[in-house]
């Protein structure tokens, strides 16, 4: 499969499927079941099927472009595909843009360029956060998140007139249920605080992860 693709209503996620993420590799997110794709890719083909999609799919006002790991991870989708990957989206009539991405993958290049290339488009970075507690971060999720520099990240985002989504995680284990709940209402609270939007996604205990392990 060159895209993966996922509708619902007039939302449309394309998911450009990739080599392994080098945050998986390193064996970060307890909760990833990404997995990655045999050989190597013709990165065209992203194009020819993202064009095909996009034809056949009418009535999208929200487009959400990722891949199974950071798409603005250029070792992960080479520079210059993903650079047409967002000048493609900036050619449609969908008014609203949404790149999924890792927050240590971006940089003030990357916001520029994405700038310049959807100048007519509502854009969104969403960020996976998973929680705003620094020690669950460190000794729960493993995903190398730093809140402060998370925090410096989401600022530069917004310096760019971009808006933020940040993924929030509810049910992290080890917490009792009393204290996930509360967790979660608390990053809730600070994507709030910092002006951005909160994406819930209820843990799901998947196949070839940490998470089953722990389980």
């Amino acid at each position: 499969v060159i895209c993966d693709v996922f509708r619902n209503g007039t939302f449309l996620e394309i998911a450009f499927m990739s080599k392994r993420c080098k945050n998986d590799a390193a064996g970060s997110c307890i909760m990833c079941d990404y997995g990655s794709v045999n050989g190597a890719q013709n990165y065209d083909a992203y194009l020819r099927e993202m064009d095909a999609i996009l034809q056949s799919e009418k009535g999208i006002e929200h487009l959400l472009l990722c891949t199974n790991g950071s798409i603005m991870d250029f070792s992960q989708i080479p520079r210059d595909i993903f650079y047409k990957i967002i000048e493609h989206a900036g050619k449609t009539d969908i008014s609203n843009i949404i790149i999924e991405a890792h927050y240590l993958d971006i940089t003030n290049e990357k916001l520029q360029k994405v700038k310049q290339l959807l100048l007519s488009k509502n854009v969104t970075i969403e960020l996976g956060m998973e929680t705003a507690c620094q020690k669950y971060q460190d000794y729960i999720i493993m995903k190398q998140i730093d809140m402060q520099k998370f925090e410096a990240v989401i600022t530069n985002i917004q310096s760019h007139e971009f808006s933020v989504d940040v993924n929030i995680l509810f049910g992290l284990p080890f917490l009792s249920e009393k204290e996930q709940l509360l967790d979660t209402k608390n990053a809730i609270s600070w994507a709030f605080e910092h002006n951005c939007n909160a994406v819930l996604f209820p843990i799901n205990v998947k196949p070839y992860t940490l998470l089953m392990n722990m389980y």
